[in-house]
C-alpha cells in the first residue's frame, strides 16, 4: 500500500510517475503508480506488471497547484483488489480488479519516487512528500488517521519524508537515493517557518 502527498505543477504529462519499480516504461515485472490520461482527463492510475491503464484508477482530475493526500491500497488477493483514496476518502470504484495480483511484481530494480526506475523521461512536475509504504491494507479508521496527520505504524516498513534538502529522513525502510531532486527550500527550520505562516 502506498501513499504520497503530491502538489501538481503547471503541466505533467499522462505517465508521469508518482511511485515506479519495474523494468519497462510500461510496468512490467513490478508496478508504476502516476498519472494516466483517460479521454483527456488526467487522474491517478496503478499498473502492476504491465497491466492495462483502463483498470485501477480514481475519478477525479488532478488539479494543478494543490496539495493532495493520495492513498491507494492493493489486496493480496489473485487478481488484486485496488482501492484510491483522495483526501482521506475512496475515489473511484470500490475493490477494482487490477488483473494482476502483487505476486508479479518480482524486479529487483529500487523503487524511484518522481520518475520511472533507471529513466529520467516520466518525471513528476510537481512537488511529492512522505512516501509511505505498509505491508497491510489499511482500515477506514487507519486513512482517515493518515489523512489527519497520525501516520499508523502497525505494519509500516517504508517512511521517506523528503526534508527540505530531499535527505532520506525516513526512520523506517532502507535509506534512500537521491537521483537528482532540486530543492525549493534547503533550510528545515525555514521550510517550519513557512509551513506554520501557511496554517496560520
Amino acid at each position: 500500500n502506498q501513499r504520497s502527498i503530491g502538489e501538481p505543477g503547471t503541466g505533467f504529462s499522462d505517465s508521469s510517475r508518482i511511485l515506479d519499480k519495474s523494468t519497462s516504461t510500461q510496468g512490467q515485472g513490478g508496478f508504476r503508480f502516476g498519472v494516466a490520461d483517460l479521454s483527456s482527463n488526467k487522474t491517478y492510475c496503478l499498473m502492476i506488471n504491465n497491466t492495462t491503464l483502463a483498470t485501477g484508477v480514481s475519478n477525479s482530475a488532478l488539479p494543478y497547484g494543490l496539495w493532495r493526500h493520495v492513498l491507494f491500497t492493493v489486496s493480496s488477493s489473485d487478481p488484486a483488489l485496488v482501492n484510491f483514496y483522495l483526501n482521506g476518502t475512496l475515489n473511484g470504484t470500490a475493490n477494482q480488479n487490477i488483473g494482476a495480483d502483487i505476486t508479479e511484481i518480482t524486479t529487483t530494480n529500487a523503487i524511484r519516487i518522481g520518475n520511472r526506475t533507471a529513466q529520467t523521461d516520466r518525471t513528476f512536475d510537481g512537488s511529492i512528500r512522505d512516501v509511505k509504504m505498509w505491508n497491510r491494507v489499511l482500515t477506514a479508521a487507519d486513512i482517515a488517521s493518515d489523512y489527519a496527520g497520525t501516520t499508523p505504524m502497525t505494519g509500516l516498513i517504508h517512511w521517506f519524508k523528503l526534508g527540505g534538502d530531499y535527505a532520506d529522513y525516513g526512520a523506517v525502510g532502507v535509506t534512500a537515493t537521491n537521483s537528482g531532486s532540486v530543492p525549493s527550500v534547503v533550510d528545515d527550520a525555514l521550510a517550519a517557518a513557512v509551513k506554520a505562516q501557511r496554517v496560520a
